[in-house]
């Protein structure tokens, strides 16, 4: 997916006084190079751009939350003027029913990860590990593995502070980077669509979407010691 970033150009003439458009991990090399003087960042560069010498001016989505007392409009449903009223009704009702199983899906896994739980399952896991004699390397980065069938967001931003603590290019920040990406939200896809629709038999579902996450899982840790290590 593109997704553009706005930076903004030296000259003062009219032409420039236009936002130039950057991919956005394209936008912090440019005002380093001085290609431009500032630039709006978003997704990891909000975590990454104090490392590389950057400074903040100011923060856009603050600034908006404080002017409007009201939270960032991130996306709205649509529909076109043809399609005929009752299906609209369906739509919105099958909306209403999905809202409620994905923010109790949310709300879980914020308890999950605030009280420590994951914390201690990861500590729990590595003391295992390592009576085995298996190199221990690679268990800080298991916490995206273990959110990643839970929640892909809660697992990017896991990844994130997996690559803070240890930095992008090392071996952990590789291997959380590949484990964003060797498994799916088996859990969040079953209790949302699943609960939306009124499926209840979801045992087999549960059964293959948690071995096909593990075998994901054991694979990228394997990867990760062939082309990281």
């Amino acid at each position: 997916m593109f997704l553009p970033g706005i930076a903004m150009r030296k000259s003062f003439t009219s032409p420039a006084l236009i936002f130039s458009f950057y991919v956005f991990n394209e936008i912090e090399a440019a005002v380093l190079s001085g290609e431009v003087d500032a630039g709006v960042i978003i997704h990891e560069n909000r975590f990454t751009y104090a490392q590389k010498g950057l400074y903040k001016i100011t923060d856009l989505g603050a600034q908006w939350e404080t002017k409007t007392k009201s939270p960032i409009a991130l996306g709205g449903i649509v529909a076109s003027n043809r399609m005929p009223k009752p299906i609209m009704q369906q739509v919105d009702q099958l909306i209403l029913k999905i809202i409620p199983y994905l923010v109790g899906m949310l709300v879980a896994i914020r308890v999950f990860r605030d009280s420590g739980a994951l914390g201690y399952m990861v500590d729990g896991l590595s003391w295992v590990i390592g009576l085995t004699g298996v190199d221990t390397a690679f268990t800080p980065a298991l916490p995206v593995a273990i959110m990643k069938p839970f929640s892909g967001s809660g697992a990017r931003g896991l990844m994130i502070d997996v690559m803070k603590s240890n930095g992008p290019d090392s071996f952990v920040g590789k291997l959380a980077s590949t484990f964003q990406g060797s498994a799916d939200t088996t859990f969040y896809i079953i209790a949302l669509y699943f609960g939306s629709v009124g499926i209840k038999k979801v045992r087999y579902a549960i059964w293959a979407g948690v071995l096909a996450d593990l075998i994901g899982v054991v694979a990228a840790i394997l990867i990760g010691y062939v082309f990281f290590s």
